[in-house]
């Protein structure tokens, strides 16, 4: 099930942290960082800017409340739970109009498991009725039982539309090792 957020924190500025593709049409991955994935903040911090063409955002949030698999011992008691740490890089460079390139950085860490996601996409509008967008991410998750894992992710999408017609294709692959801890999925 799907919450959207709510907390303000996290809510202004968020759209720079979307990248192409995600949350259009019946893709598996909804939205690349669910900052609702952070429970409990203990401390949070986002800068954001422009620079010319350049606008980049920071994210970092430490979770006091991460969830785990296993909270909870034999005899009822709860475990300690390490906070889980959460940091996100993201910069997109404008092309034309709404036409931008961008990359995102993610990256998470709970009890020795890290988990890395770095990527690009790009998304374009050949026409004011074409839209064309394409992202390619790579994982890395490393500190986890039996070995460390790593995947690619890969989609691209084609929309047409106007007034009578409203046309879209999308392609996506998701390696079976491929892990994005922030991100949510259909």
């Amino acid at each position: 099930v799907f919450f959207s957020e709510k907390r303000p924190f996290f809510m202004e500025g968020m759209g720079l942290f979307n990248i192409a593709g995600a949350g259009s049409g019946d893709g598996n991955m909804r939205t690349a960082v669910h900052t609702r994935k952070i429970v409990d903040p203990i401390f949070g911090s986002k800068l954001t800017g422009t620079l010319g063409k350049t606008t980049f955002g920071v994210l970092n949030a430490l979770d006091d409340k991460p969830p785990t698999l296993l909270s909870f011992d034999s005899a009822g008691r709860p475990l300690p739970v390490p906070n889980r740490a959460f940091t996100v890089g993201r910069a997109t460079y404008a092309l034309r109009r709404s036409d931008y390139v961008g990359g995102i950085f993610t990256h998470t860490h709970l009890d020795g498991r890290h988990n890395m996601v770095a990527g690009g996409d790009i998304s374009v509008r050949p026409s004011s009725s074409q839209q064309v967008s394409a992202t390619l991410l790579a994982s890395q998750t490393t500190g986890i039982v039996p070995e460390d894992r790593s995947g690619m992710s890969a989609q691209a999408t084609y929309g047409y539309n106007t007034r009578t017609v409203n046309f879209v294709v999308q392609g996506e692959h998701y390696d079976r090792d491929f892990e994005m801890d922030t991100a949510f999925y259909n």
